[in-house]
C-alpha cells in the first residue's frame, strides 16, 4: 500500500505564512521574557559603548512613544489595525499568486501580535534595543518592531514592483 502526498501552492502559501509567522512571534516573545528576567524596569547594558545597548523599556504609546496618554485605547486600536492588516492580507494574496506576500504578511502579523500580546499582559509593549551614536538615540524597539518594518518595507518594494512591471493595481477590480 503507498499513496502520494500532494502538496499544492496554497498548502505551501500557508506554510510559508504560518512559519514565519511562528518564527518571528516566538523569537519576539522569548526575547522580551528573557529581558524581563536579565533586567528591571529601566536597566541595561552597553554592548558597544555609545551605539548599541539592551535596555528593558515598557512603552505605553505607539512608535516612537506617541500617544501614550491613550494606552487604555490603543490596545483597541491595535486589534482594529490587526483586523485592517489581516483584511489587505487577503485581498492582496488573491491576487497574487506568489510565496513572497505571505512571507511579508508572516513578518507584519507576527511582529503586531506580538506587541499586541505585551500590550494585554504588561499594558505596554517591552522594548530594549537602543541603537544610536553618542547623546543621538532612535527610540527604543523590539524584535517585533524590526520584523514589521522590515515586511513593511518589502511590501512598499513589492507594490512598487508588480506596479511598474505590471500596471497590477492590487486593490482594483479584475
Amino acid at each position: 500500500m503507498s499513496f502520494t502526498l500532494e502538496v499544492t501552492l496554497k498548502d505551501k502559501r500557508s506554510l510559508a505564512f504560518y512559519s514565519v509567522f511562528l518564527v518571528v512571534l516566538f523569537l519576539d516573545q522569548t526575547s522580551k521574557y528573557l529581558i524581563r528576567c536579565a533586567f528591571q524596569l529601566g536597566e541595561g547594558i552597553w554592548l558597544i559603548k555609545d551605539v548599541l545597548s539592551i535596555c528593558h523599556i515598557q512603552n505605553q504609546g505607539i512608535a516612537f512613544s506617541l500617544l501614550t496618554s491613550l494606552k487604555d485605547i490603543l490596545i483597541y486600536l491595535n486589534l482594529a489595525l490587526a483586523g485592517m492588516i489581516v483584511f489587505i492580507y487577503q485581498k492582496i494574496k488573491k491576487r497574487v499568486g506568489q510565496i513572497f506576500i505571505d512571507v511579508i504578511f508572516g513578518l507584519i502579523i507576527g511582529g503586531t501580535t506580538g506587541n499586541i500580546i505585551d500590550r494585554f499582559l504588561f499594558k505596554g509593549v517591552i522594548d530594549f534595543l537602543d541603537l544610536g551614536w553618542k547623546s543621538i538615540r532612535w527610540p527604543v524597539f523590539n524584535l517585533a518592531d524590526m520584523a514589521i518594518c522590515l515586511g513593511m518595507f518589502l511590501l512598499c518594494f513589492f507594490l512598487y514592483k508588480e506596479e511598474k512591471e505590471k500596471g497590477n493595481h492590487l486593490f482594483s477590480e479584475k
